[in-house]
């Protein structure tokens, strides 16, 4: 009788899938027609489950005799071997009865005063366990079988999916067992188990268990199904281990009688994508349109994601190599604890999806491929940090394999980021997703300071790390520029609006001041520095702080907006820059008219004074660390630099793009004015924030250094023939004379100097001396000798800006006999004087040796350019 069902004909590889999933879905039978039962049972949806169980009885006979028979119309294959058919012979000897049972005890198990016959729980409960592990042994005959035929199935992994159904249905039925008091210890220990082995077998077959012979998951389809299965299972977990968290089987039965609702809705759903998965499992199929189904939400979740990522496998190096360096050491090694774990869960997130956290699994098989060549290489990097962690000392070798390593996986990251992002623009343009990428290498690149200053100075690869750091150094700053300016649409890229929110603004003025200090630490770090070490440690943290802040207002687009208490040294600062705006608007019309008679290098002073002023505009805007410069005060008057300072400072470039002198010297004469305004706006929150500060002397004295230059502007408009007459380089001068006479004397609204202030009075005498020097070249310069004009203003402009300290201190009269008040303004005058001179000095030499010291950091990368966009 066996030999008659041994397999007729060569069986297909479908046939095969198919047979081990029908096999496998009668394991699952025996749970589903005795939870249906227990459902009964409960008077949960009686009817229901009453038409349920009937399908599912009819389904398990048909099915069992189809394997033991074959049915080719089905394309199950019959028994191929007396073993397989004896062990369906022991199946069918226990299903009988166990048919019986349910289909007579069903109508009756329940009375209806709501009673339940125990009893015939009791030996459902006895006997549904036999059936299953006997239909187990049937699966793994057939797994066998079709190997020893030579069959090319997915047939370990068949049979692993498979199982999961039936762990699903035996889950919702040991906790229905449970809440009615059926072999209370017992059912409660195999709902535990039952739960581990879903958990284990889930995890095995999407992440593998090479050693056994599960491959890892890698086909996108069926990852994206089994990410609706993890989402499920997250909603059936907790409700399993309330009850088995419960103290005594007691409250664990109670605890099970108030979910079983609850549970049984949940395992359904979970059930039906665990069937959609395992069909998966067996055909293998790619033919799923994952990005168009994509919301918008969730590709911002995938990329945040993925960013994220990208930064922790930065900064976890980084923090290595504060360890290899001997610097906060046992910091280091707890950060690196913590983010290796943070890293590892972030990645199996991209891969395997997690919808309960809104992440999608990947959108396409390009993605998950790359993916998994990240796993590899993070394994590994994970390896030599564990390693690295557990060791006294790291070995140099150790750091190099790091390095190496860390980049490899940078690269990898960053490749799905592109296919991630190509694939994201495609399908909806979205500015969002390009900021997120943005924002995220931002924060990448603020990481790899420290990173590559440290290889670096550890001597691993270090005119390659020096070549590193200058291009993160660049990219970073061009980045920055750009999220704040705004930029076009590219081909792959959506364009860029120019910030105008000030709480945006002054978010990203935060970054700007970290990156400038983290900045300065890696370069003193690269050079050589140990001290600098451990500020690395300090302002990362910190910058990475700020640039979380201002990406996630620059993706949502807004932002708290209130200012609060503007300081006054705020307000200084804008002060100052608006009254260089406005010299700054004089001096590039004056490197106009002479390129445009002179020629030559004065070309380049005028591309020079045009990029000044365009810089200035963008302190005013934004901020600025050197000098430094505080963010608007208030949204107000960011609006109004962007809707009357800015279109004044586009057409004045505009201007000197052209060869009209007198069309840039209008236009050089409406940014003056519109500067001078803005600094009279200030002025005023300054003298509001601090009424005592000197204020109105201080802003004569700052538009004395843009009137000295005006003059300049009127002398070459004079000497070139552009002014009729002297009348409007007489009115300058004039102009300048009476001021500076009020800035000693009084007069205008101004107090006298008093006589205490020695340190002022001196000043104003070398203030005088410039003046008469630049007065006298005025009139009588030709033009073989501008240069003499030139350096006279800017020598009235230089001891202008030492006074300016000076005329900012408050004033004090002192009725002593002895002049300590002088005195005292005496030292503290010379003080600032020497301090401005010394700067000036210094100014000098650093733009003196520009080209030679000033960028020593770079001399390498013109030998090479690091490819990092921005």
């Amino acid at each position: 009788m066996l030999e008659s069902l041994s397999l007729g004909h060569s069986a297909t590889n479908a046939e095969w899938g198919h047979s081990i999933n029908m096999a496998g879905l009668q394991r699952t039978l025996s749970q589903r027609m005795s939870k249906e039962f227990l459902l009964i049972s409960l008077g949960i949806d009686g009817n229901v489950n009453k038409a349920k169980l009937q399908q599912s009885v009819q389904d398990f006979n048909s099915t069992l005799y189809a394997l033991i028979r074959g049915d080719p119309q089905q394309g199950i294959v019959a028994a191929p071997n007396a073993r397989v058919a004896e062990n369906l012979q022991k199946v069918l000897r226990l299903w009988v009865p166990f048919e019986i049972l349910l289909t007579s005890s069903m109508d009756s198990v329940r009375s209806l005063d709501g009673s339940i016959n125990v009893p015939v729980l009791e030996a459902v409960s006895s006997q549904n366990g036999p059936l299953l592990d006997a239909s187990n042994v049937v699966v793994g005959g057939l797994v066998d079988a079709a190997k020893v035929s030579g069959a090319s199935t997915n047939g370990l992994v068949q049979d692993i999916a498979g199982r999961q159904r039936t762990y699903i249905q035996s889950l919702c039925l040991k906790a229905l067992l449970v809440s009615q008091g059926v072999s209370l210890v017992e059912n409660k220990a195999s709902l535990k188990e039952t739960k581990l082995l879903f958990e284990a077998s889930h995890a095995g077959i999407i992440e593998g268990v090479p050693f056994a012979g599960v491959p890892v998951l890698t086909n996108v389809c069926t990852l994206h199904q089994m990410s609706e299965v993890t989402f499920y299972y997250s909603k059936v977990r907790p409700l399993v281990s309330e009850i088995l968290n419960a103290h005594t089987v007691q409250s664990s039965q109670e605890t099970a009688q108030r979910l079983a609702q609850d549970i049984a809705n949940l395992t359904e759903m979970l059930f039906n994508s665990m069937v959609l998965a395992v069909d998966l499992f067996n055909n293998e199929s790619t033919a799923c349109d994952l990005v168009s189904s994509m919301s918008g939400a969730e590709w911002h979740a995938f990329i945040d994601t993925l960013g994220q990522l990208r930064l922790e496998t930065q900064q976890v190096t980084q923090h290595f190599m504060q360890v290899a360096l001997g610097s906060n050491v046992h910091t280091s090694k707890v950060e690196i604890t913590v983010m290796m774990s943070s890293a590892s869960q972030r990645l199996r997130s991209l891969i395997e999806g997690r919808k309960e956290q809104g992440i999608p699994s990947p959108p396409t098989q390009g993605v998950v491929d790359q993916l998994l060549v990240g796993v590899e290489t993070w394994s590994m990097l994970e390896t030599e940090l564990t390693q690295a962690v557990r060791s006294e000392a790291v070995s140099p070798i150790t750091v190099d394999r790091v390095a190496l390593l860390s980049g490899d996986l940078l690269d990898q990251l960053s490749s799905v980021m592109d296919m991630t992002l190509k694939e994201a623009w495609r399908a909806s343009p979205d500015t969002a997703s390009y900021l997120l990428d943005l924002t995220s290498k931002q924060a990448m690149r603020l990481s790899r300071l420290s990173k590559e200053a440290s290889l670096a100075h550890y001597g691993i690869k270090p005119e390659q790390n020096w070549l590193a750091l200058n291009a993160s150094r660049d990219s970073f700053v061009a980045t920055h520029h750009m999220l704040l300016v705004g930029s076009p649409a590219q081909n792959a890229t959506p364009s860029l609006p120019k910030r105008s929110q000030l709480c945006i603004i002054r978010l990203m003025h935060q970054v700007d001041e970290f990156y400038q200090q983290l900045q300065e630490a890696a370069l003193a770090v690269a050079h050589g520095s140990f001290e600098k070490v451990s500020d690395l440690g300090r302002l990362n943290p910190l910058a990475q702080e700020a640039m979380a802040a201002a990406s996630k207002a620059l993706v949502d687009g807004v932002c708290d907006n209130n200012t609060g208490e503007v300081e006054l040294q705020a307000w200084l600062e804008l002060h100052q820059e608006a009254a260089d705006l406005a010299r700054l608007s004089q001096d590039a019309t004056a490197s106009f008219i002479l390129a445009q008679q002179e020629g030559g290098g004065r070309f380049s002073s005028l591309n020079a004074a045009a990029t000044d002023v365009e810089a200035s505009l963008h302190r005013l805007m934004f901020g600025s660390w050197v000098p430094h410069v505080a963010s608007p005060p208030t949204q107000a008057l960011l609006d109004h630099i962007l809707s009357t300072l800015g279109p004044v400072v586009e057409r004045f470039e505009a201007a000197l793009a052209g060869t009209d002198v007198l069309s840039v010297e209008a236009a050089g004469l409406s940014l003056l004015n519109a500067a001078e305004a803005l600094q009279a706006k200030y002025l005023a929150g300054a003298m509001e924030a601090d009424p005592s500060w000197p204020g109105a002397r201080v802003d004569i004295l700052m538009s004395q250094a843009a009137l000295a230059s005006k003059v300049l502007k009127e002398t070459l408009m004079h000497l070139y023939g552009f002014r009729k007459t002297e009348v409007e380089l007489t009115s300058a001068i004039d102009e300048f004379d009476r001021s500076h006479e009020h800035l000693k004397a009084g007069g205008g609204g101004l107090e006298p100097v008093i006589q205490e202030r020695k340190d002022i009075l001196d000043q104003w005498e070398q203030i005088d001396q410039a003046w008469l020097s630049l007065k006298s070249y005025a009139f009588a310069v030709t033009s073989e000798d501008t240069w003499r004009v030139e350096n006279a203003m800017a020598g009235v402009i230089s001891e202008i800006q030492v006074a300016v300290p000076l005329y900012g201190m408050e004033d004090v009269e002192a009725p002593e006999s002895f002049p300590w008040t002088t005195a005292i303004y005496t030292s503290v005058g010379g003080a600032l004087v020497c301090c401005c001179c010394t700067i000036a000095y210094c100014q000098w030499a650093k733009d003196r040796v520009h080209g030679q010291a000033g960028d020593k950091d770079k001399q390498a990368a013109k030998r090479g350019t690091l490819a990092d966009e921005v």
